[in-house]
């Protein structure tokens, strides 16, 4: 479900904590569009760069973050400024940047921010449309690192059982 831009105005004229978010396609790439101003700090908007956002603000109007080899792939599609943190086949931007790359004028997602104002009136009130989902809790790297150690040894007697 697509969310109007609308909606995200009214949200935020109701002074709820939200950040719009625009994902998209363009070619091989994914293009994810962030709010630089109104984004938590640390969101990694699935790019694996936590610092995204706050380096958006300092990048040159209207480019794209990405790593070199996704930059390649834009080819002159947009202005990029390289970063290496980003994951490959993943450009960031700001959302005004994305939604015209995208040739859309609408949200993919609403993050709810954590800190939100005391006497905010309730989302269902507001936009009764929208539902609100928890975020998929990803693994981090200690978990990832002790699978692959599970795992190694277990294929290793595997293929020295059929050898």
């Amino acid at each position: 479900m697509l969310i109007e831009q609308d909606l995200f105005v009214c949200l935020r004229r109701a002074v709820l904590g939200v950040t719009p978010v625009i994902d998209g396609q363009l070619d091989d790439v994914r293009l994810v569009g962030v709010d630089p101003v109104t984004s938590p700090n640390g969101i990694s908007a699935g790019g694996g760069n936590a610092q995204a956002p706050a380096a958006m603000v300092f990048a040159e109007a209207g480019a794209l973050i990405a790593n070199a080899e996704t930059a390649q792939n834009l080819g002159d599609a947009a202005k990029v400024s390289i970063n290496a943190a980003i994951a490959p086949g993943v450009a960031i931007g700001d959302i005004g940047t994305v939604q015209r790359l995208l040739e859309r004028d609408d949200i993919s997602r609403l993050i709810v921010l954590p800190q939100q104002p005391i006497d905010q009136p309730a989302l269902e009130t507001i936009a009764p449309q929208l539902r609100l989902q928890r975020a998929d809790q990803t693994a981090d790297i200690a978990q990832l690192t002790d699978s692959f150690h599970l795992n190694l040894p277990a294929f290793g007697l595997l293929s020295f059982a059929v050898g």
